[in-house]
């Protein structure tokens, strides 16, 4: 389990299970109660942190703290596909020329979208692995695209790709996260497999090592049978 807070958006995250319908999480009453600990010093310092005090945001924290506190010893699995496509909204973000794009610029491509910040450790970690995984399949039928929630801008972004040799990948930013929001990223990071037309096909709430021999084998299937379609 992760505690991030941010200036503005906060998350209380624990492991996750996938279900063909998202997050699934199976609870433990046996350790509800150190959790709850736990979660309470996360929400109170979510609070201190925000600065902002609006009924609906207090609520969103209130119910994603509740439903996470009551949980335990849910396992996080790697990304998985649904039983069916599922449609994504149409989401506007930006480029480092502040240019708004959608998704539309990657049809006919895999898309591998996963949305960070540089300032949650777990993002940071696996930051490393979704360039190297660019790098490995990136070309006429896949494409990884990190999306940053960082209300700082792209300078702060750019400092950390440099920071930790970022080669591979474009930045592409979301400081409103608003984008993050219409895709319903609950926490942080969040990586959202997309097939050629554009429609989800499933997704990982919490980082991974996504430059493996296995998730290589794996993107490679979903290509191969996407281009089947």
């Amino acid at each position: 389990m992760t505690c991030t807070t941010h200036r503005r958006h906060c998350c209380c995250i624990a492991s996750s299970s996938q279900t063909e319908n998202g997050l699934s999480l199976d609870a433990d009453k046996r350790n509800i109660r150190p959790r709850w600990r736990y979660l309470s010093s996360c929400f109170n310092e979510c609070m201190r942190r925000s600065t902002d005090t609006s009924l609906l945001k207090l609520l969103f924290i209130m119910a994603l703290f509740f439903a996470v506190a009551t949980t335990a010893n849910a396992a996080q699995t790697d990304l998985s596909l649904l039983a069916k496509p599922k449609k994504l909204p149409e989401i506007v973000f930006y480029d480092v020329a502040n240019n708004p794009l959608t998704l539309d610029k990657w049809l006919g491509k895999v898309v591998v979208l996963n949305v960070w910040a540089t300032w949650c450790p777990p993002c940071v970690k696996e930051m490393p692995t979704l360039d190297r995984l660019q790098k490995k399949l990136g070309g006429d039928f896949f494409q990884v695209v990190v999306l940053s929630v960082d209300e700082a801008g792209t300078k702060v972004v750019k400092k950390f790709f440099d920071k930790i040799k970022v080669k591979n990948l474009d930045i592409y930013m979301d400081p409103n996260f608003k984008a993050a929001s219409a895709v319903n990223a609950i926490g942080l990071p969040t990586t959202i497999l997309i097939d050629m037309k554009g429609w989800e096909l499933g997704r990982l709430v919490g980082d991974s090592e996504w430059d493996t021999p296995d998730k290589i084998a794996f993107f490679k299937g979903v290509i191969a049978d996407q281009l089947t379609k």
